[in-house]
């Protein structure tokens, strides 16, 4: 069940959490810091970089219509599923309990059984009219993740036309969501317009193997693959200059309001996917090659999107002893913790993976979600 690999979708996970980066280094580093961030007063600039969670869910839309097609039987959606779990899981759930025991015994705060349920199952089953945050704060991401997955298990079941039946599901749940007062965190969660986001990444995949069986690339199809790159890009940075009257970056906002996370899907959805399939098409009609280092960071990008908070604090501490300014701090930030990050990954994840691969005798696929 291997694919050939796309190296240009690393090289957009390395944007991606490139950005959650620059949003929460700029944030929270600079209060470890304790100086103010010289790009705050830029529009919204300080917190344009949420836009990166966004496009990891395209990304992930787009890998499923390369990944799902080599599950061929019913049977199969206990392995697609399986290989997910085993992609996400244990380096998750390692953190989560490292991250217990340091807000436990360094921090001495509690940790709720809600949030520790949260974080196990992903769901919002024990949410009471509010969502419960998981330990490790960026785990809310991962449950739309983990719930994209689990419907595609579930179609994978029944077989024929999975895409159609994803896309009318993710329809029809997005309806209900912004149909009807819906005060219940779960049904908000299973209702949310952000798994468009996830159907936008699709209907780009869809679009890339119909280009990838064409046999000669003529001047138009590249003018409009450039352009998908321009567009995506230009969509996407207007909105550092203009937003709504609410949070866009917030994940609460994200979670308690199918209002506005239909907004975000619009506004920072859409521009991401056609961003993401511009550059997955440049790779393949302009025959670019995408350096090896920038490939590795891809790989690494998951380990990176789960420790970079403790990295960059890492940081503006060593920064602040140092006596280091802010900018130099915020150029730095992100290389730093991509290349500890790859270090992580190499070490543990990798590990973790290959370990759960041989217990589970999972074979190992050429692109990983």
């Amino acid at each position: 069940m291997s694919a050939k690999k796309i190296n240009s979708v690393q090289l957009l996970r390395v944007i991606a959490v490139s950005l959650v980066i620059f949003l929460h280094a700029g944030l929270s580093g600079s209060e470890k810091l304790s100086v103010e961030n010289s790009l705050a007063s830029f529009y919204h600039l300080s917190t344009w970089g949420a836009i990166g969670v966004d496009l990891f869910f395209s990304i992930s839309g787009f890998i499923m219509t390369i990944v799902v097609p080599s599950y061929s039987q019913r049977s199969d959606w206990k392995k697609f599923f399986g290989r997910r779990l085993i992609r996400i899981l244990p380096l998750y759930y390692l953190l989560t309990i490292l991250t217990a025991l340091n807000m436990i015994f360094v921090h001495h705060q509690s940790v709720t059984i809600l949030s520790a349920l949260k974080s196990i199952l992903f769901f919002p089953f024990f949410d009471d009219y509010k969502f419960v945050d998981p330990i490790v704060g960026v785990g809310w991401s991962l449950s739309y993740e983990i719930y994209f997955y689990t419907l595609i298990s579930i179609f994978l079941v029944f077989g024929k036309n999975i895409y159609k039946s994803l896309f009318i599901a993710i329809s029809l749940l997005v309806i209900v969501g912004l149909t009807f007062n819906i005060q219940s965190p779960l049904l908000k969660f299973l209702t949310s317009p952000i798994l468009l986001e996830f159907a936008f990444g699709m209907i780009c995949g869809l679009i890339y193997k119909r280009v990838n069986k064409l046999t000669h690339i003529g001047n138009d199809l590249k003018i409009l693959v450039v352009l998908s790159i321009v567009i995506g890009l230009t969509l996407m940075s207007i909105t550092i200059f203009v937003t709504p009257n609410f949070d866009l970056h917030s994940m609460h906002e994200l979670e308690n309001n199918n209002g506005h996370a239909f907004y975000r899907a619009i506004v920072w959805g859409v521009p991401s996917a056609i961003f993401m399939l511009g550059i997955i098409l440049f790779e393949r009609v302009f025959h670019q090659r995408i350096v090896n280092v920038l490939v590795l960071a891809g790989d690494a990008s998951y380990s990176c999107y789960l420790i970079h908070a403790q990295l960059y604090a890492i940081q503006a501490y060593l920064f602040k002893y140092l006596h280091l300014g802010i900018e130099f701090y915020l150029i730095s930030v992100i290389p730093f913790c991509v290349i500890l990050s790859i270090v992580f990954y190499r070490l543990v994840e990798r590990t973790l993976i290959l370990l759960f691969d041989k217990w589970f005798n999972t074979p190992k696929q050429v692109i990983m979600t």
